[in-house]
């Protein structure tokens, strides 16, 4: 089953082009606010007025943005066990995931010590902020190391590209469609109910 599912995530040369790439880095980028406009809600900080109108539609954005940066071959290719990637894919994921590593022990984990021992924080935190502190370390890690493989990686050059063959194409666009109806459609109808409670 796993072996199917990372046929479905194979490189193509199309996938380490240039304009692939930097759709990737768009993504990514826009994805970015999500976590912190969802604590920001959580904590009860967000206005409601025009800010908190136009920050919905920033974590909407995110929202979308995150579900197609998650679903590229790119990011989940090196995701998979080593047996099914190659050494040049091999190489790229070890070398990511210990920048990401690293990073998370010299640079995340003393911020949040220090967080810790100049502010006023809480240890008692609910079930529904625990898991959001969790995703937000998750995703710390997915951007480091997405940022550290996009860095590696030499782009292929347009005109070196032939005509590349899309593997599992059916499959990677049904994964996308489950992805975005378990996820997307949700978080859609939370916020309608949201601004029809509000008004």
């Amino acid at each position: 089953m796993l072996q199917a599912i990372a046929k479905v995530f194979e490189f193509s040369e199309a996938s380490v082009s240039p304009k692939k790439l930097r759709q990737i880095f768009v993504l990514m980028l826009l994805s970015l606010p999500l976590w912190p406009l969802l604590m920001v809600e959580h904590y009860g900080y967000m206005p409601e007025n025009g800010f908190g109108a136009l920050a919905a539609i920033f974590t909407l954005v995110g929202a979308i943005s995150m579900l197609c940066f998650v679903c590229t071959r790119f990011v989940n290719r090196f995701y998979f066990p080593d047996k099914y990637l190659d050494e040049w894919e091999l190489t790229i994921k070890h070398k990511s995931m210990s920048f990401s590593f690293m990073v998370l022990v010299w640079v995340v984990s003393p911020a949040v010590l220090l967080l810790m021992a100049f502010n006023d924080f809480s240890l008692s935190l609910s079930g529904e902020a625990l898991g959001l502190w969790t995703i937000g370390l998750l995703l710390v890690l997915l951007y480091l190391q997405t940022f550290h493989a996009l860095w590696q990686v030499k782009p292929i050059d347009e005109d070196e590209l032939g005509d590349p063959v899309q593997k599992s194409k059916i499959g990677l666009i049904v994964f996308v469609i489950a992805i975005f109806l378990l996820f997307i459609l949700p978080f859609t109808f939370g916020l309608i109910a949201g601004f029809k409670s509000v008004g």
